[in-house]
């Protein structure tokens, strides 16, 4: 808003000046009353002077020459009216008076210290753009404020302009800005709807000045409007009330004005169109313009792909003080793979802002490692600093560190807290790790309703985790009794989607479902395909020893395969050596597991006999709670 504000003084300049009211009924004057008047006046009646300069300034008798006469003559005689018109007229250059700075402001101090409300305040003009005096805002101020308190409207305004760039003053700043919009002061119309817009979140109101700026041929106001439509603040979104006023404002040279039009191609995927606009936008300073052209360019969207013309752009941005555009490039480095020390020295300049987004991007660095030594924890500190302001990604991010224990000790309460938070902020990545939270109970209460609303949630996104927890949901019968087919339908929804559990799911209803999906043959290729991925994925997983165990129980058993003892032992030995596995259901399978590659030692199946192996995986078994291992060790003795 300061910044809005401030631009104002460059805009208006002198363009602002105030002039003298004119007398209505000079315009009246009777041929002879007008002889009257004008023998007074070259005998010096000031009055006459006054009331002959007014007659010649109507447009009914409008006399260039005359006017000036008696207006100078006027102004001379002292006459404050006259003087501050004789330095307005001046400094513009009207009436073919050539421009003398330093006449206009002799005759606007004369008036001003005769306390001319509108020539105190085109002094203050003067001292606040360095017109015939040093540029000295202070003194521009004090003079504004004098105008001010006598109801100059325009006075108003730059008194409150002026009161905007402190912190301290900004509620009388905007005091002294509605004023003037109280008085019709058409500039003031913008910037009480920006107010009201960004400020005060009360879009009745900025809706409310910006139309009225706007019907007044404000372009500002016709920025605002044309915006509001857009976000569809105050009002129901409007494409086409923003095409027309943004329209409206581009062809007054607008920035904003291309830039919205611009916008609105983008959006539509017009991207010939888009560029035209946009590329105006730029050129003109706009930094929005500049970020969407940097994206068309940088993902080639209706232009020959050039990452390089993306990051100009960008580096315009962030010279013209763009946060967002810093940010963007601080994206583009890391998708880019610009590992150098520039860009790593901007984004951990960008990252010292505290923006969470900042914070997130050089948290990816140093969890992979581009361009500075991999550090998981320092990645873990970066992330959760931006987790904690709220950010929904990364909070979706440090529930997964908790959650493994990477650059912190696992915490699966902590990663439950962060999913939720992340979830309830929309981010559908959470989705399904958070039904997966509450279907298993990890860092949290089991809780099959919340399970299935975040897992549904999930699905609607394709989260292969939620697919997969509604399938448990239907497989296990959480809500009544099973349902075999509903269930295979998530499995595979969340197999097609490239997840292994998918897969092992699909063998569970292939194997014990209804007679209408039972399948051992395709049960054993599919639990077979999900160990491949499995291992191919190389993260650790609580179905790894279930669909080991079950695969080395396919084989032992010969269901959906030939029988084989030697793949028998050795499934059942991958599945035995899970040691970082602490799911109920994987511990029961990894016992069963050791149990039966101690009898398989034990009995020489599929293996040569070793009893002494035998007897140290009894003892795993027996310490994972397997009641037949506890047995079988009680009889050696």
């Amino acid at each position: 808003m300061k910044e809005f504000i401030l631009t104002l003084f460059l805009l208006f300049n002198f363009a602002v000046v105030c002039h003298a009211q004119t007398d209505d009924s000079a315009a009246t004057l009777s041929p002879k009353e007008l002889k009257q008047f004008t023998k007074k006046a070259n005998k010096g009646d000031v009055e006459s002077m006054v009331k002959l300069w007014q007659y010649y300034a109507n447009e009914e008798h409008e006399d260039t020459l005359l006017l000036v006469k008696y207006l100078e003559l006027a102004a001379d005689a002292g006459d404050a009216e006259a003087q501050t018109s004789m330095g307005a007229s001046i400094i513009q250059g009207l009436y073919g008076l050539p421009m003398d700075v330093d006449k206009a402001l002799y005759y606007t101090r004369k008036a001003a210290n005769q306390g001319h409300d509108g020539a105190i305040y085109n002094l203050g003009l003067f001292y606040l753009n360095g017109m015939g005096v040093e540029k000295d805002t202070d003194k521009a101020r004090s003079y504004f404020e004098q105008a001010a308190m006598q109801g100059v409207a325009a006075a108003q305004f730059y008194y409150g302009a002026c009161l905007s760039t402190d912190s301290a003053t900004i509620d009388q700043a905007y005091f002294w800005i509605q004023k003037a919009a109280d008085q019709g002061y058409i500039p003031a119309f913008a910037v009480v709807a920006e107010h009201a817009l960004t400020e005060q979140a009360d879009y009745a109101k900025a809706l409310k000045y910006a139309q009225m700026a706007a019907d007044e041929g404000d372009v500002r106001g016709m920025e605002w409007l044309g915006w509001m439509y857009y976000q569809g603040c105050g009002v129901d979104k409007d494409l086409d009330q923003v095409r027309y006023w943004a329209q409206q404002a581009a062809d007054r040279e607008s920035d904003v004005g291309y830039t919205l039009l611009g916008q609105l191609y983008y959006d539509e995927e017009s991207y010939i169109f888009a560029k035209i606009y946009l590329e105006k936008g730029a050129i003109l300073g706009n930094n929005q313009a500049r970020l969407l052209l940097a994206d068309m360019y940088h993902e080639g969207k209706g232009v020959e792909k050039d990452t390089e013309k993306a990051r100009a752009l960008l580096q315009d941005a962030i010279a013209d003080g763009s946060d967002e555009a810093k940010l963007a490039l601080s994206m583009y480095n890391l998708l880019d793979n610009h590992n150098d020390l520039d860009a790593v020295a901007h984004d951990e300049q960008t990252a010292e802002g505290n923006d969470p987004a900042a914070l997130f991007i050089l948290s990816n660095r140093y969890e992979v490692g581009k361009g500075v030594e991999k550090d998981l924890n320092k990645s873990f500190s970066l992330c959760k600093r931006a987790a904690d302001m709220g950010y929904a990604p990364a909070q979706y991010t440090v529930a997964m560190y908790y959650g493994r224990g990477q650059g912190t000790a696992k915490d699966d309460k902590e990663a439950f807290n962060y999913l939720l938070k992340s979830a309830k902020q929309d981010f559908d990545m959470a989705y399904g790790a958070l039904a997966n939270c509450y279907y298993w109970g990890k860092g949290t209460a089991v809780n099959y309703p919340e399970a299935r609303y975040w897992g549904e949630k999930g699905v609607e996104k394709d989260d292969s985790t939620a697919c997969y927890i509604m399938g448990c949901y239907y497989y296990k019968g959480n809500a009544n009794s099973p349902d075999y087919v509903k269930a295979l339908n998530y499995f595979q929804k969340s197999a097609e989607l490239g997840s292994p559990d998918g897969l092992y799911g699909c063998s569970l209803c292939h194997k014990f479902g209804g007679p209408s999906i039972r399948d051992y043959n395709l049960a054993f290729k599919e639990l077979r395909q999900a160990v491949d991925l499995y291992k191919k994925d190389g993260t650790d997983n609580e179905n790894i020893p279930l669909a080991q165990y079950n695969l080395a129980i396919c084989y032992q058993n010969g269901v959906g395969t030939a029988k084989d003892y030697k793949k028998a032992f050795y499934w059942f030995s991958q599945a035995a050596k899970n040691q970082n596995n602490d799911a109920p259901e994987a511990r029961k399978a990894i016992g069963f597991a050791q149990y039966n590659v101690a009898y398989y030692y034990y009995q020489g199946m599929g293996t040569a006999v070793n009893v002494t192996k035998a007897k140290y995986w009894l003892r795993k078994s027996a310490a994972n709670g397997c009641q037949k291992a506890k047995e079988w060790l009680r009889e050696m003795k």
